[in-house]
């Protein structure tokens, strides 16, 4: 007999689920058998797949040791060399530094339950192929490096994402509570998310516009109209200018993104005549040219933060500082 202890992770879940985070390896067919002939246990009692599971309830199995550690899917971790239940997918850290260290995430807030970081420009949030290295795929390792994802059956999680060349601070979940919370934050957008970006143009002092945007062709680009148009969603993207360059005809603003769609920031001040520097899908080539950045001038420079069940960011917010080649910064900030 083997005994399991429900951790905080695994707690106010069906017992099912949680046995298929355990038991990675066993098919379904197997745990409700297990269930139905009471070789999985809940507290001592047989228990059903719908049971719900709280913090310190112990599973107990009663099957082999040799059983066990298939269905968890530990004697084939350990002939790869990996910790069970963080499979190493993809280069390490440190592969990556010999590589860039600019494709190394600066953390800005760290707690049991929530990490916030900023991600650099150049750096995918998730990965599209197994050999990339990602933001997701750092925030494995740093939950790993804690020592208990062997255990608990959690994967922690990003809850935001940026495209790969705009940077700036995203969050992810390091524990079940966590990324319910970040999720259902991000998602039903109870939480101020404000990008700094430099335009061409003498932008207006600020504006709240509005309009629509849809997915536009086959070269992964949006549209934004004035009427909704098949397809389309409304769209509003907030904005105050914080300084006008009339030398370089540049503003750098601060956008609040109200709606948050796909290319939102960077396709809508194109349409209004203020296209983003540096951006080559939506920008002005021979402006992006002149300027040489390596990538485009949009950073997500600040995340506030409601009243909410995380202590370690609740009623907070958490900024970053854009990167050191911009021509156009905030004042007081040196180049």
């Amino acid at each position: 007999m083997i005994e399991f202890t429900v951790t905080e992770n695994l707690s106010e879940q069906r017992l099912d689920k949680v046995l298929r985070k355990v038991l990675r390896e066993a098919p379904d067919s197997f745990i409700y058998r297990m269930l139905r002939e009471k070789n999985i246990t809940l507290n001592g009692k047989r228990a059903q797949g719908s049971d719900r599971t709280a913090k310190g309830d112990v599973i107990r199995f009663f099957f082999s040791e040799e059983t066990y550690r298939k269905m968890r899917g530990q004697d084939r971790a350990a002939s790869r060399g990996e910790v069970p239940g963080n499979r190493k997918d993809s280069a390490s850290e440190a592969d990556h530094k010999e590589k860039d260290e600019r494709l190394i995430p600066e953390i800005i807030h760290e707690d049991d339950d929530v990490l916030l970081f900023v991600k650099p420009q150049g750096l995918k949030s998730q990965k599209a192929s197994s050999g990339d290295w990602s933001a997701n795929d750092w925030v494995l390792m740093k939950y790993a490096e804690r020592g208990n994802a062997a255990d608990d059956g959690f994967r922690p999680s990003i809850v935001n994402r940026l495209d790969r060349n705009t940077g700036g601070i995203m969050a992810a979940g390091m524990s079940a509570k966590g990324l319910r919370i970040l999720s259902e934050l991000f998602r039903e957008r109870d939480l101020g998310k404000f990008y700094l970006t430099i335009v061409s143009g003498e932008a207006p002092e600020s504006m709240k516009a509005h309009a629509f945007l849809r997915k536009a062709g086959a070269e992964n680009r949006s549209e934004v109209s004035m009427e909704a148009l098949p397809g389309s969603v409304p769209i509003e993207t907030d904005w105050v200018r914080l300084r006008y360059d009339p030398v370089q005809n540049l503003s750098l603003l601060r956008v609040e993104l109200v709606t948050g769609k796909r290319h939102q920031i960077r396709a809508h001040l194109s349409f209004l005549g203020y296209p983003v520097l540096g951006d080559p899908k939506y920008g002005e080539p021979q402006r992006n040219r002149k300027f040489k950045l390596p990538f485009q001038c949009l950073f997500c420079e600040r995340v506030t933060f409601p009243e909410c069940g995380l202590p370690g960011v609740s009623g907070k917010t958490f900024s970053a500082a854009v990167p050191k080649d911009w021509p156009l910064r905030p004042e007081g900030e040196k180049s």
